[in-house]
């Protein structure tokens, strides 16, 4: 939720009361040759969020919808993605929204699923986009498992070393 001092400023009924998430900070990155192919993953890697005194900065970047401001991180502060994992085979539409909302770079989440796919992992595996700044079209199978290879070196191996846990105990 919001800081306190925010919240007792509302009105007692509002319901505007949470902060905004970072897959929203995200879809708000600026519109610039260096963000327009850049997957969630890429974005909470590079940049961190500012908050509070912090936005006097001179190297900040305005998001854009007032969500705030973000900062290139430095190379000795690398971040690390947690997000949440699914089962390809107990929860394949989460799995597959999850990964499509990590690895594929999208402004809004029409651009994750179209009328002519109607499930996630139907999208990943037989769309194409056309990227900005590419003249050809791309299959998204392979721009998710091409971002997905950068940031996730040994998955495979970790999934399937759970999915044998949870199978075997």
């Amino acid at each position: 939720s919001l800081p306190m001092s925010s919240l007792q400023n509302k009105q007692p009924h509002s319901e505007d009361v949470w902060m905004s998430s970072l897959p929203e900070k995200y879809k708000a990155r600026p519109h610039t040759a260096e963000f327009n192919n850049m997957c969630m993953a890429e974005f909470a890697y590079t940049y961190r969020i500012v908050y509070g005194n912090q936005t006097k900065s001179k190297s900040l970047l305005a998001l854009k919808n007032n969500l705030g401001f973000i900062q290139k991180r430095t190379r000795s502060k690398p971040a690390v993605i947690r997000y949440a994992r699914f089962s390809q085979v107990k929860q394949p539409e989460k799995c597959y929204c999850s990964l499509l909302k990590l690895y594929l770079p999208h402004r809004s989440e029409s651009q994750l699923k179209t009328a002519q796919f109607n499930t996630y992992q139907m999208f990943q595996a037989f769309a194409s986009v056309k990227l900005p700044g590419s003249q050809e079209p791309q299959r998204v199978y392979d721009v998710v498992s091409q971002n997905r290879a950068h940031y996730e070196k040994h998955s495979t191996t970790i999934e399937d070393t759970l999915e044998h846990y949870e199978r075997n105990g």
